[in-house]
């Protein structure tokens, strides 16, 4: 057989041994969705206006036990264009996660303080949107694709303090554990946005179960609980697309994820 049949035979026997394993925690797992009730409501203008400017604060990003996002910063930015919506490319038996995630993938990089003035801004424009507005969901959903961002922008910075760190071992020890002080904080900031991200998709796939791109939503819920090593709730949220959206365009890439994380 050769390569690219022994290829495309693993591939079967693979969705195969996911599809069994589907099938065999479908009992642990449970959808709640809560449906939102009322009309269309309009957003305050001053909600707007928000957008361009506000107070001055902190620039941190902090993670607590309150309902608040955690999260508040110097200044706002205007907002930038909404982004378009992704489409997943054909699964590959050799993808890794990382390469399963069709947004950061098309995003430019940005300045991690350039994605928090955003950040604040739509935050401010959330909270004032009333619940039954028609553009709440699709605020709800830019904001976990922002705090996706602004985690992609941390682990960079991570992961150049971390080179730093090892170049400046032996020659300044004192940089060096600047450096890894950096490390830490840059971590910290990451796992936050993952935190935020993972309560905004969740928030879109409770309270708006009719939102038309809800596959993608769930989609990217399940690999953002994956990349915080949550692979319970990860294998809920794919049964739940796998189950609830069989004709989703990210089907094959959730049978896919599905498999790896029992492999």
């Amino acid at each position: 057989m050769n390569p690219k049949s022994f290829k495309f035979a693993f591939a079967a026997v693979f969705a195969s041994v996911a599809s069994a394993a589907v099938a065999g925690i479908a009992q642990e797992a449970r959808a709640a969705g809560e449906a939102s009730g009322g009309g269309a409501a309009c957003i305050d203008e001053k909600a707007k206006q928000s957008l361009s400017s506000c107070p001055n604060g902190p620039s941190e990003l902090k993670s607590g036990g309150s309902n608040k996002t955690g999260v508040s910063f110097k200044s706002v930015a205007p907002l930038a264009g909404a982004k378009k919506d992704n489409k997943p490319g054909k699964p590959d038996i050799e993808q890794g996660a990382a390469q399963r995630d069709e947004r950061t993938s098309k995003l430019k990089a940005r300045q991690k303080q350039l994605l928090i003035t955003e950040i604040q801004g739509i935050e401010s424009l959330f909270q004032g949107t009333p619940k039954n507005a028609p553009d709440r969901p699709q605020l709800a959903r830019r904001l976990a694709e922002s705090y996706v961002e602004l985690e992609a922008a941390a682990f960079r910075d991570k992961t150049n303090a971390e080179v730093k760190r090892d170049e400046l071992k032996k020659k300044n020890p004192q940089a060096a554990g600047q450096q890894q002080t950096q490390v830490n904080a840059s971590d910290q900031v990451a796992k936050n946005a993952r935190k935020n991200a993972i309560k905004y998709y969740t928030l879109v796939v409770k309270d708006y179960p009719n939102y038309p791109a809800l596959d993608e939503v769930l989609y990217y819920l399940a690999y953002e609980y994956e990349q915080a090593g949550d692979n319970k709730n990860a294998r809920r949220v794919y049964l739940d697309l796998i189950n609830s959206r069989p004709k989703s365009k990210y089907i094959p890439n959730a049978y896919l994820a599905f498999g790896e994380l029992f492999f």
